[in-house]
């Protein structure tokens, strides 16, 4: 039970302020039990979208400072978050889910579809999907090569090679 509570604080963190993906942690799930892994994929998905929820309504409110704030995490750059924008005024809902493959965190097309007003049903709905299949990839990924490498390597290596991803 506490991997499902640490999963989801760890994705609603991710999606407003925190800048460590929770897939480091989902893919530490996945090594000793898949079935929890997934199961905590869920709950990471909707403690996302409760974190997008926060972002799009702040922006929804104060786009100026929803922006604003963005750009006092770390790693995020005006360059991403006009990235973000572009991909949201060409396909929005591709925009969600293809983000992952860009290096755009969520939490900046929160904001931007926030700002915009943009369907909050319609963001929720895609956001959640979005988030449910980026984790799951990534948590089945991370966790077969994480048991690959153990094969081979000391458990010290595996646990470096968990804090680089």
């Amino acid at each position: 039970m506490t991997e499902y509570f640490i999963a989801s604080l760890w994705s609603f963190a991710e999606a407003t302020f925190f800048f460590f993906i929770p897939d480091i942690y989902l893919t530490r799930i996945a090594l000793f039990d898949l079935r929890k892994a997934l199961l905590a994929c869920i709950f990471s998905a909707i403690s996302a979208c409760a974190g997008g929820a926060v972002m799009y309504c702040s922006a929804e409110v104060y786009p100026q400072q929803a922006v604003y704030f963005l750009t006092l995490i770390p790693a995020i750059f005006p360059k991403l978050i006009n990235e973000a924008l572009q991909n949201i005024n060409h396909q929005p809902l591709h925009a969600l889910v293809l983000a992952p493959l860009q290096g755009i965190p969520y939490k900046i097309y929160a904001v931007e579809f926030g700002a915009m007003q943009i369907n909050f049903t319609l963001f929720i709905v895609a956001s959640f999907f979005a988030r449910l299949l980026r984790f799951v990839l990534i948590t089945l990924a991370g966790g077969e090569v994480v048991k690959l490498l153990s094969r081979h390597y000391k458990q010290d290596s595996i646990i470096y090679f968990h804090i680089y991803a």
